[in-house]
């Protein structure tokens, strides 16, 4: 299975050894959504096109929908709420088996997590404080997910879609962070950001930080003022020296966002990444 490290000049990633590109595709949902019919056909079709590496949201994601597996990570309480505190084995032992599918056929496993929505202090639960995850859930929680994938060398990205604007929230996010690599040392771990937003130096200047990444966004005004360059160009200038990751672009096909109407074009994605 592939092994993705960080060379020694600490601009580029290897993979088995080998100086590679990571072309990635966002497949947030697999876990809760994809049956394993369906998830062949989706290997061996991305696998033509050139991807090699995908990314994952180990939870539901808050705008994701109804899981269409009905499984879920968590026990389902009253009103429909997680009990943060009773992991589904069902729910990771099929996750174990999309990740290994995955592995097999030369795919690299980006593993987002702790996405914002549950996460106190970010934007996210804002909107949704209901979908929190208690802070006494994160370390066990934590804990499973490494001890599910550590075995198919995946990259973790402890947050994703999050600002780092609150302590709460930098705290949580400290504390994953510091539980991935107590238990996969070797493992590559970011921090998947919102659009625009920059690492606190707590992080940036981390040890266990092995790679940035940052979301270039979706809105026409921004991917035409150049948003990709400018963001890269702020993590390039950064003291500590790390590959640098547009882990969310447009693609062909994408809305212009928001109140904007209209689709980005070939042009409009060899311009922006």
């Amino acid at each position: 299975m592939p092994k993705l490290r960080v060379a020694d000049s600490r601009d580029h990633f290897l993979c088995d050894g080998e100086k590679t590109f990571l072309l990635g595709d966002s497949i947030f949902s697999a876990f809760y959504n994809i049956r394993l019919d369906e998830w062949k056909y989706y290997l061996e079709f991305r696998k033509s096109q050139g991807f090699n590496l995908l990314s994952i949201n180990v939870l539901h994601q808050w705008d994701g929908g109804e899981p269409a597996l009905g499984i879920y990570p968590f026990d389902i309480g009253k009103a429909g709420r997680f009990q943060f505190h009773k992991l589904s084995k069902n729910y990771f032992s099929h996750a174990g088996q999309i990740v290994e599918m995955a592995v097999e056929m030369g795919f690299v496993p980006k593993l987002t997590i702790l996405h914002a929505s549950y996460v106190p202090g970010t934007w996210a639960t804002k909107r949704r404080p209901q979908t929190i995850m208690p802070r006494e859930a994160v370390k066990p929680y934590v804990e499973c997910v490494v001890d599910s994938f550590a075995q198919y060398n995946p990259i973790y990205m402890i947050s994703g879609d999050t600002d780092l604007e609150s302590p709460e929230a930098s705290d949580y996010f400290w504390q994953a962070l510091e539980i991935v690599k107590a238990k996969d040392p070797d493992a590559l771990v970011g921090l998947g950001l919102a659009h625009n937003y920059d690492l606190p130096e707590q992080f940036a200047e981390s040890e266990n930080i092995d790679y940035y990444c940052y979301q270039a966004g979706h809105r026409i005004e921004e991917v035409r003022s150049g948003c990709v360059y400018k963001l890269a160009k702020r993590f390039y200038e950064k003291p500590i020296k790390r590959p640098i990751v547009n882990g969310e672009f447009t693609y062909e096909g994408h809305g212009y966002g928001h109140a904007n109407y209209g689709r980005y074009n070939e042009f409009d994605i060899r311009r922006g990444i």
